[in-house]
């Protein structure tokens, strides 16, 4: 079986299924990045995954760009995400070819409802998504929402299937992490961008409320971004510099070691927030997360019992009540630490997502996916 993903850059949260499908066929899989990786963001501390031996530079020069519109026409099976040239999902649906399209939600603001009906009208729609139910097109959804907006439009029935970002999870001696911190001060983290759609501002009005109740605890945040100088001034302002730090940017390895020292992890993104790749790694490596319920992974991630805690987007009175819930029992705060771990470890990890992957991809070259026998986690139905 020949798999061939296409997408704008290879980066670090799609790179550890890509080495586990690598590793299992070979140079019978293949990703075809469209763009370089941007400037920003490996300023930001993302690596640059250029270089990976399976991962074609279609951009790099015209011999490269011919042959990935070779493999895309001619692979057993090609997965297209983020993508900013058309000819290549033109030459796949050409083949008549199995093709899995893999997408976060496509309403990510409220308002893009609105011009729903504008996009009906004009075909954008009815191009991209209905005129495709009955050809061999697939959708791999990044994020609990994407059903949903499928259902509005009716597009891909029975063709949906559970997807996300899958970021390392290693095997950790769990429990000495977990008891290691058991006896310190309790510790709040949060790592993102400075954007408004993140919420920078929560943490800190969390922190003034925790201080009013007594509690003895630390915020760190981690990131950069446009609101880092008004997210200094909101601490200032509330009088909680004393138990509210900005730490600045820091490389991925570096805010795993973070993830490991803290007790609860703060993940504040509104709908905006696609899939959200940071309580992946929350939770695999020993930190109660604590996240917004219109975050795309974390009806996924968090659907087991006792595994974290869902608060209501933007509320930060139900915030405040959900991260109480913890500082107020820390046996609480440690037991769902290591069920979010163990879930991490027995389903929402790159092995067992390439191993699905694979399943769903020879059920579906057989056509025969009422023989797809995966019950939850990757590739399940959506």
């Amino acid at each position: 079986m020949t798999i061939t993903f296409v997408s704008n850059f290879l980066n670090h949260h799609q790179t550890p299924v890509a080495d586990e499908l690598f590793r299992r066929i070979g140079d019978s899989y293949r990703f075809i990045s469209t763009e370089p990786t941007p400037e920003n963001f490996v300023k930001s501390g993302y690596p640059n995954c250029e270089k990976y031996l399976y991962n074609l530079l279609a951009y790099e020069s015209e011999s490269n760009y011919a042959k990935a519109l070779q493999l895309v026409a001619e692979s057993d099976i090609v997965v297209i995400g983020a993508s900013n040239i058309p000819e290549f999902l033109q030459v796949r649906l050409s083949s008549d070819r199995p093709l899995l399209k893999y997408s976060e939600r496509w309403h990510k603001e409220w308002k893009s409802y609105l011009f729903l009906p504008y996009h009906l009208i004009n075909g954008n729609v009815w191009r991209n998504h209905i005129s495709l139910r009955n050809k061999p097109v697939y959708l791999l959804c990044a994020g609990a929402f994407v059903t949903n907006d499928c259902n509005l439009i009716g597009a891909y029935p029975h063709k949906r299937f559970k997807w996300g970002y899958f970021t390392s999870v290693k095997e950790l001696q769990i429990e000495n992490i977990i008891k290691d911190k058991k006896d310190k001060k309790t510790r709040l983290l949060w790592v993102s961008r400075f954007i408004d759609w993140k919420h920078p501002e929560l943490p800190v009005k969390l922190a003034y409320y925790l201080k009013k109740k007594g509690f003895d605890f630390q915020i760190d945040m981690i990131g950069a971004g446009q609101l880092v100088d008004a997210t200094q001034q909101l601490i200032i302002k509330l009088k909680v510099g004393d138990c509210v730090r900005i730490l600045g940017t820091m490389t991925n390895d570096e805010v795993i070691e973070e993830i490991k020292q803290s007790h609860i992890f703060l993940f504040t993104s509104d709908r905006q927030e696609g899939w959200g790749a940071a309580l992946n790694e929350a939770m695999s490596n020993g930190c109660t997360a604590v996240a917004s319920d219109l975050i795309g992974s974390v009806p996924f991630l968090l659907s087991k019992p006792n595994c974290g805690l869902v608060f209501k987007s933007c509320s930060i009175t139900s915030l405040q009540n959900q991260v109480e819930k913890l500082l107020n029992d820390r046996e609480l705060c440690n037991q769902m630490a290591l069920n979010a771990y163990n879930v991490m470890c027995e389903i929402w990890n790159p092995k067992k997502a390439s191993e699905n992957l694979l399943q769903l991809c020879q059920s579906i070259l057989d056509d025969n996916l009422s023989s797809l026998s995966i019950g939850e986690g990757p590739c399940s139905k959506a």
